[in-house]
C-alpha cells in the first residue's frame, strides 16, 4: 500500500508540474535574470552607490535597452518577414521548378499565412501580464537576493545555510554568465550576418540576421537552421550566390567556435553536442519554443548542483 501511494504522489507531482510548467518558466527567466543583473548591482553598490538606486538604475537601464531594440527593429522585421514569406516560392522557383511544383500552388496558403504571422506578432508583444509577471518577479527577487542567507538560517541550521549559499552562488555565476556570453554571442552573430548578406545583396537580410541572431542561443542546432533560408533565396538567384551565402554562413559559424565561443563563454561549462540536442529536443517537446531556450541554461544549473553536491561529500576533496 505504501509503494503504490509514493508513485501515485509521484504521477500527481509531475501531473502538477505540468499543468503550472508555464509558472516554472516564468519562475526560472526570472532567476536567470538576477543572475545575469545582480553582478551589476553589487559593482555599483561596491562604488557607493545606495543598493535601492542601483537596482533602479540597472533595471530602468534594461527596460529602456529592450524597448530602444523593440521599436527600432520591430516595424521594418514584420514588414520584410512578410514579403519574404509572400514572396517566397517565386525565390525558390527553381528548386520548385526541380520537384516539379508550381508556386502558385502556394500562394492562395501565404496570403493568409502571412496574415497570421502580423496577429501572432501583435498577441506576443501585447501579452502584458506574462511580461508584467516576469518583470515583477525579476524586481523582487532582485531587492530579496541579499536576504537570502538570513531567511534561510531562519529555518534550517547556519552551516546547511551556507552549503546551500555556496551552491546559489556557483549557479548565478554559470547562468550569468551564460546570458552574458549570449547576449554578446547573438548580437556579434546578428551584426556579422547582416552585414554579410547586404555585400552579397542578399534580400531580406534583417529578418535574416535577427533569426540568426536568435537562434544563436540554441548551440549547435540554431545556426544550421537559420542558414537554410539564407541559401535558398542565394540559390534562387544562382548557384554561385547559393555557395556564396553558404561560406558566408559557414565561415562566421567557424570564426564563432574557434575564437568567440572560447573567449566570450570561457566562465560557462562546455557541454557535449550530443547532450545539448538532446537537451533541446526535449525542452522543445515540453514547452516549446521557449523550453528549447532554456533547455541549456537548466541543465546548466542542474549540472552545477550536481557538481557541488557531489564535491560536498567527497571526503577526498
Amino acid at each position: 500500500m505504501k509503494n503504490i501511494l509514493i508513485i501515485a504522489g509521484l504521477i500527481l507531482g509531475i501531473w502538477f508540474i505540468y499543468e503550472v510548467r508555464q509558472v516554472l518558466i516564468l519562475l526560472f527567466v526570472a532567476f536567470i535574470l538576477v543572475s545575469a543583473l545582480h553582478p551589476l548591482v553589487i559593482k555599483m553598490v561596491k562604488n557607493k552607490v545606495p543598493r535601492p538606486l542601483a537596482i533602479i538604475i540597472v533595471f530602468l537601464g534594461l527596460i529602456a535597452f529592450l524597448a530602444l531594440g523593440l521599436f527600432s527593429i520591430l516595424p521594418p522585421l514584420v514588414r520584410e518577414t512578410v514579403d519574404l514569406i509572400r514572396n517566397s516560392p517565386y525565390y525558390l522557383s527553381p528548386l520548385l521548378a526541380v520537384l516539379n511544383i508550381s508556386p502558385a500552388d502556394f500562394t492562395p496558403q501565404l496570403a493568409p499565412l502571412s496574415s497570421g504571422i502580423v496577429k501572432a506578432t501583435v498577441t506576443i508583444f501585447s501579452d502584458v501580464i506574462s511580461f508584467v509577471a516576469l518583470i515583477v518577479l525579476t524586481l523582487y527577487a532582485l531587492i530579496e537576493r541579499d536576504n537570502l542567507k538570513g531567511d534561510l538560517e531562519q529555518h534550517i541550521s547556519v552551516e546547511k545555510t551556507e552549503k546551500i549559499m555556496i551552491i546559489v552562488k556557483k549557479v548565478e555565476e554559470k547562468l550569468g554568465s551564460w546570458v552574458n556570453g549570449q547576449a554578446v554571442l547573438c548580437v556579434i552573430i546578428g551584426v556579422a550576418t547582416y552585414l554579410g548578406l547586404r555585400l552579397l545583396n542578399i534580400q531580406y537580410a534583417l529578418p535574416l540576421a535577427i533569426m540568426a541572431g536568435m537562434l544563436e542561443i540554441l548551440p549547435t542546432m540554431g545556426p544550421l537552421i537559420s542558414a537554410v533560408p539564407s541559401v535558398l533565396l542565394g540559390l534562387a538567384v544562382s548557384p554561385l550566390m547559393g555557395l556564396a551565402v553558404a561560406a558566408l554562413y559557414l565561415l562566421i559559424q567557424q570564426t564563432e567556435n574557434h575564437f568567440l565561443v572560447p573567449q566570450i563563454m570561457k566562465k560557462a561549462v562546455g557541454l557535449p553536442p550530443l547532450v545539448t540536442i538532446i537537451a533541446i529536443m526535449v525542452g522543445a517537446k515540453i514547452a516549446g519554443i521557449p523550453g528549447a531556450i532554456l533547455a541549456i541554461p537548466l541543465l546548466l544549473t542542474i549540472q552545477t548542483v550536481w557538481e557541488s553536491i557531489s564535491l560536498s561529500h567527497n571526503p577526498l576533496k
